[in-house]
């Protein structure tokens, strides 16, 4: 989940290949979120659930004047066996 309220999350098709430890990273106004607070939906295994909140709380962060909150998620796809992939002739 990308806010406690939404339910949503992040579609990635190649998650069921990729590790969240291992090929994740997710920050939150720059920094690097606790890893147990990122991933894998227990509904479909294609979306990476993100708990904002826990986060958060946890980092001791605080609101700006907008109360905009910027979340970046980094992930490589090296390991994805179909990425990528051209067959030329």
């Amino acid at each position: 989940m990308l806010t406690d309220t939404s339910g949503a999350g992040i579609y990635i098709s190649a998650l069921p290949e990729l590790s969240v430890q291992d090929d994740f990273l997710v920050t939150i106004q720059g920094q690097p979120i606790p890893p147990h607070t990122v991933s894998v939906n227990g509904q479909d295994k294609h979306v990476l659930d993100v708990d904002i909140e826990t986060a958060w709380t946890e980092m001791g962060l605080k609101g700006g004047w907008a109360n905009e909150v910027e979340v970046k998620v980094y992930f490589a796809l090296e390991k994805y066996s179909g990425f990528g992939e051209q067959v030329l002739n």
